[in-house]
């Protein structure tokens, strides 16, 4: 946004960041994901692939594309959750003083059918460093064949616990969600 100050680089990285990517039978849309991931201009300090038992070739994928010291495996019952913590204590095990100090620990939500632009990580820092009482931090989320369908600007539950988006079926992006709104 033309209104917000700069936020400096260095102020970005002491924001660690451990993305868990999920994946199930991803192997149609998992290459574009990975190639997403790799052109990031502020990348993750550690991805964490989680295959949660594909029967394609979505964990041979990860394996060369983060290294088998980044892929770990769960059965095919686990669900998102469960497999976002595997992921988190995999990444956790595996610390050695990386994140250590007074840094501030992220995780980063990915699943195999996602595809973030390069400024995705960096923008949501930013608005980390900007807004550092926020607990949670997401982007826009637009279709993947029609990039002008907004999929989600946010979520809320409502009182009898259904989620609701706050757009319509089908609304197109035409920059009318694109304030900031803490929650």
């Amino acid at each position: 946004f033309a209104d917000e100050e700069p936020v400096d680089p260095a102020a970005l990285r002491d924001h660690h960041v451990t993305a868990v990517l999920v994946a199930h039978d991803g192997h149609r849309w998992l290459d574009r994901t990975l190639e997403s991931l790799a052109a990031l201009d502020r990348r993750p300090d550690r991805i964490v692939g989680v295959d949660t038992g594909s029967r394609d070739d979505s964990e041979r994928r990860m394996v060369g594309s983060l290294g088998a010291h980044s892929v770990i495996t769960a059965p095919p019952s686990t669900g998102f959750g469960a497999a976002v913590q595997k992921g988190v204590d995999a990444a956790d095990d595996r610390l050695v003083g990386a994140a250590a100090g007074d840094r501030t620990a992220w995780i980063w939500l990915l699943h195999d059918d996602c595809a973030p632009r390069p400024d995705a990580l960096r923008r949501m820092l930013e608005t980390a460093v900007r807004r550092p009482d926020a607990g949670v931090i997401g982007p826009k989320v637009i279709a993947w064949r029609d990039t002008g369908q907004l999929l989600e600007i946010g979520l809320t539950v409502t009182g009898s616990g259904r989620r609701h988006t706050g757009l319509d079926k089908r609304e197109y992006d035409q920059g009318q969600h694109d304030d900031r709104a803490d929650v």
